[in-house]
């Protein structure tokens, strides 16, 4: 679960908790901030309250979700099958390398080539050594 109040930290909170409960077949129910309303689907992947639910709330949709073995079975299953899509290691990583060879291609930037950086540097620290 993820009671969380509604601010700036948690609104740029990742995606972690639903990863973590996906893998394991485990519906998260979760205040609806940052990222959840992404992936989780009231009924369907878990449940998502208002940020300000009341403890009544809550204690709700925990004992529903407690009580219907096959409704929470069914949500966790729900979810596994979404993080397996868009959490799976191996193509979280293509998919990011791809996304990075697009960047340095609009910016007709090769990092194994440039050295732009570096020869700045050094011109920084020599001016500074010069300063002094």
């Amino acid at each position: 679960i993820a009671p969380l109040q509604q601010n700036d930290f948690n609104d740029s909170k990742s995606e972690i908790k639903v990863a973590e409960a996906g893998r394991y077949k485990v519906p998260l129910i979760a205040s609806n901030v940052g990222c959840y309303d992404e992936t989780i689907k009231n009924g369907k992947t878990g449940y998502l309250l208002p940020p300000k639910a009341t403890r009544t709330q809550w204690v709700r949709i925990l004992s529903k979700v407690i009580k219907e073995k096959k409704h929470r079975e069914d949500m966790g299953k729900n979810l596994h099958m979404i993080t397996e899509q868009y959490f799976d290691i191996n193509k979280v990583v293509v998919n990011r390398l791809s996304l990075y060879e697009e960047c340095f291609k609009t910016l007709k930037f090769d990092p194994r080539e440039n050295r732009r950086y570096e020869d700045e540097l050094k011109e920084i620290e020599k001016a500074k050594s010069q300063d002094n």
